[in-house]
C-alpha cells in the first residue's frame, strides 16, 4: 500500500487541480516502473516460499484424501492464491484515488494528460511528486478496460508460474532453492529494462525474465516491436505451468513424506 500512495497518489493531487474525475485503469501503468515489477516478484516469492505446504498434519490428510486430491488441491491453492494476490495489486492501484474515482468506458482526461506531458507539468508546477507514468503507446494501443484485463491475467499468469516455480525447485531439491530460483527471476526484473542492460542486450533479455512479463510496459507494444508479445508471454507461461504441474505430480506420487 506503501508503494501504491507513493507511486500513484500524485494522480489523485493532479485530478484535483484540473477539476476532473480519474478513470479506474491504472493498474497497467502501475507496473511501468521495474521497481513495481521487481516489488510484485518479491512478494510473490514470500506468498508461497513454504511450498509444498508441508504441517504436521499432511501425513494424516494423505491417509485420508489420497495423493492425488492433495496434490489437486495444492495446485488449486496456488492458482487461487495468485488470482487474489493480482486482486489485491488492483485494488492497491485505485486506493489513492478512490475519492475521485469514475467509472469510464476510455481512459479519461487525466490520464490522456498524463500520456502527453500535460498532467507532469501540471505536477511541476504545483511542487506535487510525480512517480506515476504514463505511456502514449499503451493508451493508443489498447482501451482502458482491454489494458486493466490483460494486465490482470499477466500478475496472474506470472504469480502462477512464480509460485508452481517455487513449488517444484522445492519439491526436487529441496526447501529454499524454489526461493532462491523466484529471488534471482525477481531481481533480474529489476535490471533488465535499465539503460546500462539495454545498451548491451536490447530487448533480448527480457524474453528471459518473466517477471518481467507482469506489465504491458515490457512487451510489444506500438514500435517496440522486438520485445515479447502478449502471444509469446502467455503461450510460455502456459506451457511451463502445465510442464511444472506434471513434474510436482510424478513428484508426490510415489514420495514419501516424513514428518
Amino acid at each position: 500500500l506503501s508503494f501504491g500512495f507513493w507511486t500513484s497518489g500524485g494522480v489523485a493531487s493532479i485530478a484535483k487541480i484540473m477539476d476532473e474525475p480519474v478513470s479506474p485503469w491504472l493498474l497497467p501503468h502501475y507496473f511501468a516502473n521495474p521497481l513495481m515489477m521487481s516489488l510484485f516478484g518479491f512478494l510473490v516469492t514470500f506468498l508461497f516460499n513454504d511450498a509444498p505446504f508441508y504441517d504436521h498434519h499432511t501425513a494424516f490428510v494423505l491417509i485420508r484424501s489420497g495423493r492425488k486430491n492433495w496434490i489437486v488441491a495444492k495446485v488449486l491453492y496456488v492458482v487461487i492464491a495468485a488470482f487474489l494476490n493480482a486482486l489485491c495489486w488492483l485494488v492497491a492501484s485505485l486506493l489513492p484515488v478512490l475519492g475521485r474515482l469514475q467509472f469510464t468506458s476510455d481512459w479519461g482526461k487525466v490520464m490522456i494528460s498524463l500520456a502527453n506531458g500535460q498532467g507532469a507539468s501540471i505536477a511541476a508546477e504545483h511542487d506535487i511528486p510525480l512517480a506515476f507514468f504514463v505511456s502514449n503507446q499503451i493508451c493508443d494501443q489498447y482501451s482502458g478496460p482491454e489494458a486493466m484485463l490483460l494486465s490482470f491475467l499477466l500478475l496472474w499468469f506470472v504469480g502462477v508460474f512464480l509460485g508452481f516455480l517455487i513449488f517444484c525447485f522445492n519439491a526436487w531439491l529441496g526447501n529454499n532453492w524454489g526461493v532462491i530460483a523466484s529471488g534471482i527471476l525477481s531481481f533480474l526484473a529489476l535490471f533488465s529494462t535499465t539503460y546500462f542492460i539495454y545498451w548491451f542486450f536490447g530487448n533480448k533479455l527480457l524474453y528471459f525474465s518473466p517477471v518481467n512479463w507482469c506489465s504491458l510496459y515490457s512487451l510489444a507494444t506500438g514500435e517496440n516491436i522486438s520485445a515479447p508479445s502478449l502471444f509469446h508471454v502467455f503461450l510460455v507461461l502456459s506451457l511451463c505451468i502445465c510442464g511444472m504441474i506434471e513434474l510436482i505430480g510424478k513428484r508426490f506420487q510415489k514420495y514419501d513424506i516424513l514428518l
